[in-house]
């Protein structure tokens, strides 16, 4: 079984123009490939909201980072790097960025286990595992972070989630630049946020 990440980095944002497609494009064809080669992330999964959030797609990065700040000086380097070359010129307009540390959970599962046809739930936010609509197991833990994983329709999983918290992505003033580290008690909200995803793509460094 492929390990859990240590760490995620998640892009929320919308295409500019309505280009949707060359969005996905640039992230699965070019943006994505530059990452792995700079040897920042191992794997990147791309979504698209399936309600009516702020934020139109979803990247998860999968990560091996230690601290905010490690996250920071990489990731910024590598994009500076990129711009310089004249790779960073895509139709993407950043909603909100921000990385979280795994916490173990109960045996968790690796991504992209469902296929183009499952849903990701994403809930933001303080929530007691006992609260899970899921088995423990079912779900990545990154402290106020949860991602879980399922191959139900995306109404199932919106029905099955619909007591956890609010419906859409949590309003969160604080970008990635600026983002305390979680594990110092910093949470993206004060009370849970769900948000559902279709997945559109995934990639893996070789």
């Amino acid at each position: 079984m492929q390990p859990l990440s240590n760490s995620v980095f998640l892009v929320f944002g919308n295409a500019k123009d309505g280009q949707d497609e060359a969005l996905d494009r640039w992230y699965m064809d070019v943006h994505g490939p530059d990452s792995f080669d700079a040897g920042v992330f191992s794997a990147l999964h791309r979504y698209r909201a399936v309600g009516d959030y702020p934020a139109r797609h979803l990247t998860v990065w999968e990560s091996a980072f230690d601290t905010v700040d490690e996250a920071r000086t990489r990731v910024g380097t590598m994009a500076n790097e990129l711009r310089a070359r004249g790779r960073v010129g895509d139709p993407h307009e950043v909603v909100r960025g921000a990385v979280y540390f795994a916490d173990g959970g109960t045996d968790p599962v690796p991504f992209g286990g469902t296929g183009d046809d499952g849903t990701l739930t994403l809930v933001e936010g303080p929530l007691a595992v006992a609260a899970l609509p899921v088995a423990a197991g079912d779900v990545h833990h990154y402290g106020p972070l949860l991602l879980a994983e399922s191959p139900d329709d995306p109404a199932d999983a919106a029905a099955r989630w619909a007591s956890v918290g609010e419906d859409g992505i949590a309003p969160v003033t604080v970008l990635f630049g600026d983002q305390p580290d979680p594990r110092d008690g910093w949470s993206p909200a004060e009370t849970p946020w769900v948000s559902h995803w279709r997945r559109t793509g995934t990639a893996r460094a070789h």
